[in-house]
């Protein structure tokens, strides 16, 4: 998570960010559709003009599964967006999907970036379950998880404009 950061600060957002996305990997980001694998993320990030120019963090929170495959990175930072009046930074926060396989380095399969903030804590039910066979993330099933994670997109976006910050 903060490495990511990292990387991307020196190397710039197409960079490092494309180069740590596995090749499913989707990717959120404000005013655009979901874009879905490494190669069209990669395309988005490097010549859209909606693409983030800027994007810092610090992790809140992570989790990872009892296998080590699978886990998750809350953080909060900045972006820096061009929406047609200029290069803008703002606050922004960043949940992150992990994956990996054994003995490999960790990847991205899934980012949702959302401006706005200011996003100090931690959401309810993000926590760590406290029965410990939960944490395996049993019975994932990729076409659930990418419906499950697009109605929370959803949700969100839907939470943004009632709540008077415009669509997400």
């Amino acid at each position: 998570g903060n490495a990511l950061s990292e990387t991307i600060a020196t190397q710039g957002v197409a960079a490092g960010l494309g180069a740590a996305l596995t090749e499913d990997a989707l990717l959120l980001s404000p005013r655009v559709d979901l874009i879905d694998g490494r190669a069209d993320a990669a395309a988005f990030l490097a010549g859209d003009p909606l693409a983030p120019s800027a994007l810092e963090w610090h992790i809140i929170a992570a989790d990872v599964s009892n296998d080590g495959s699978q886990g998750y990175t809350w953080g909060a930072g900045t972006s820096t967006f061009d929406f047609g009046a200029g290069p803008t930074q703002g606050p922004s926060f960043f949940l992150t999907y992990w994956r990996r396989s054994a003995g490999a380095a960790w990847e991205v399969a899934a980012m949702v970036l959302s401006t706005g903030g200011p996003h100090d804590g931690f959401p309810a039910g993000f926590g760590t379950p406290t029965t410990k066979h939960r944490r395996n993330f049993p019975n994932t099933e990729p076409a659930e998880q990418r419906a499950d994670l697009l109605a929370a997109d959803a949700a969100f976006s839907a939470a943004s404009v009632s709540e008077g910050s415009g669509p997400a």
